[in-house]
């Protein structure tokens, strides 16, 4: 998280237009609904190698990459997607390549059609990052069709699984008012 630029990508990979959104429902058009209580990750290689480092994951001398602490080898790379149809998309990934060279993180980026990503992301879930986009529109119970457990994986395609987040999930999309459905949005985020 602390690898994400996310104020350079609206800046620059969206040329401001867009929200830097640190949350599901983070647009201010979202209202009560948006998220009031989340963690927000700003860009910080120098974070993200002090965790790594905490966690074990040393640089190799020789290659500059991270060593997994299991194997003692350089860890495998991270295969990233970032569909070529949306050029924000290509941006994004190779700022996050970008930021992975900067604290030894070995990937694989593959700047490919969505026919690749709907089957390699979608189906196989054969990957490890995607710069996925979604436009969520007002009916907020979206986050239910794309994060809880029993969601088809061609929605959920990061397999999530957390019943936490089921049990809000399902207050948002099945309580019988308003404010226990703002309530299971708020505890998602």
């Amino acid at each position: 998280a602390y690898l994400v630029n996310k104020d350079d990508i609206v800046a620059n990979g969206l040329q401001g237009l867009a929200y830097r959104i640190d949350t599901f429902l983070g647009s201010p058009g979202y209202g009560p609904w948006s998220g009031t209580d989340y963690v927000r990750y700003d860009y910080s290689p120098t974070t993200a190698a002090e965790i790594l480092d905490s966690l074990g994951f040393t640089l190799d001398p020789v290659t500059e990459k991270r060593i997994d602490p299991q194997t003692g080898q350089v860890m495998r790379s991270l295969v990233i997607y970032a569909r070529v149809e949306h050029p924000h998309r290509i941006y994004s990934g190779r700022q996050l390549a970008a930021a992975m060279d900067l604290v030894g993180i070995p990937y694989e980026l593959n700047e490919v059609p969505r026919a690749v990503t709907s089957a390699k992301v979608m189906l196989e879930q054969d990957y490890d990052l995607y710069t996925a986009g979604w436009g969520g529109g007002p009916d907020v119970d979206w986050l239910y069709d794309l994060f809880h457990s029993t969601s088809p994986p061609s929605q959920n395609y990061e397999l999530f699984r957390n019943s936490s987040m089921d049990a809000a999930l399902e207050k948002l999309k099945f309580s019988s008012t308003r404010e226990e459905c703002i309530e299971g949005a708020q505890e998602a985020q």
